[in-house]
């Protein structure tokens, strides 16, 4: 796993871009954000495998995302808390 500052940045992007049924792997959460403890307390650690299952038409939320043997729907304001890579 590489630590944030070694990854470019244009290979990072947060998981509300991936597209339906995509896997990536978590890279980091944005320690700004109110959610950053909840969602670390649910799974959304670096390294973790994460795969949007569906969303919301338009962009809308809910953003349906599996984290390891869970199933979560996040907020687009949670899911862009979450950079992958």
């Amino acid at each position: 796993m590489q630590l944030l500052t070694t990854i470019p940045l244009q290979t990072l992007f947060r998981i509300h871009h991936l597209i339906h049924h995509q896997t990536q792997h978590a890279v980091d959460t944005d320690s700004t954000d109110n959610y950053l403890q909840q969602l670390e307390q649910l799974g959304f650690l670096p390294g973790e495998s994460i795969l949007v299952q569906r969303k919301a038409p338009l962009s809308k939320d809910p953003l349906v995302v599996r984290v390891g043997a869970s199933t979560y729907a996040l907020r687009r304001a949670e899911a862009e808390c979450v950079f992958v890579a």
